[in-house]
């Protein structure tokens, strides 16, 4: 939700956070979920999800 809302933010002009800062609080909310076994620990998909958001596309939605 938090990575939503900077997205969001970043295209209202309201945030300065660079896409890689928020990509890295994403995953930092996803490490400490499985970290804290609020989900299934799971490597696999933790680097599905960095991919994704890491990914072409999600470079060009920040930027547009």
């Amino acid at each position: 939700m938090i990575h939503d809302w900077l997205f969001v933010q970043h295209h209202a002009h309201q945030d300065n956070r660079s896409f890689e800062e928020v990509r890295d609080i994403m995953m930092e909310g996803v490490r400490t979920l499985m970290e804290t076994k609020m989900c299934k620990p799971d490597r696999l998909a933790f680097d599905l999800i960095y991919a994704g958001i890491d990914s072409f596309v999600a470079r060009k939605l920040w930027g547009d």
